[in-house]
């Protein structure tokens, strides 16, 4: 018989064998996105730097977010720029506010819902339905409004392609 013991079903106990089958209670949303680990595309999303404001004095670690500065902790309301992904996790820590990048800020919101086929996406921001859905996964005050901008811009340059594919297709 092996070292592992069955409780009662009536007292809620389970085998050892049946809690290793359960997905971890201390994974985090935020940081769960194993599946894009080796993908390019999103080694350059999360990369792409976002402008933060620390809500909370951080010490000793102003060198190394900061290589300009020689202050030893960052200070409540500094503004710096940060890759997305540090970004994202001094967020879900509430350490820092994130300012969604220039594509994604509400002058830019509009100018796509006018018409996203006037916009050049890839100079733009390379990365950007990439990038656009991790900014819309974080608990920002934005994060619904560029979800929508991004299926609404999607929808309209795909509504736009479908046309030019069908009108060519005739000729």
């Amino acid at each position: 018989m092996s070292g592992i013991s069955s409780q009662s079903s009536s007292s809620g106990a389970t085998t050892g064998a049946d809690q290793s089958s359960r997905p971890s209670k201390t994974s985090s949303t935020s940081t769960n996105y194993c599946a894009n680990y080796l993908d390019i595309d999103d080694i350059m999303a999360n990369s792409q730097r976002v402008v933060t404001t620390f809500l909370q004095r951080v010490p000793g670690v102003g060198p190394v977010l900061d290589p300009n500065t020689d202050l030893p902790d960052v200070k409540v309301g500094a503004k710096l720029e940060l890759p997305l992904w540090l970004a994202r996790e001094l967020h879900s820590e509430s350490l820092v506010d994130v300012q969604a990048p220039k594509g994604f800020n509400r002058t830019y919101r509009e100018i796509l819902e006018a018409d996203a086929n006037c916009v050049d996406l890839h100079k733009l921001c390379p990365n950007y339905y990439r990038l656009g859905g991790h900014l819309a996964r974080m608990a920002l005050d934005e994060s619904q409004d560029i979800a929508t901008s991004l299926v609404d811009t999607f929808h309209q340059r795909y509504h736009r392609l479908v046309n030019y594919s069908v009108s060519s297709a005739g000729d």
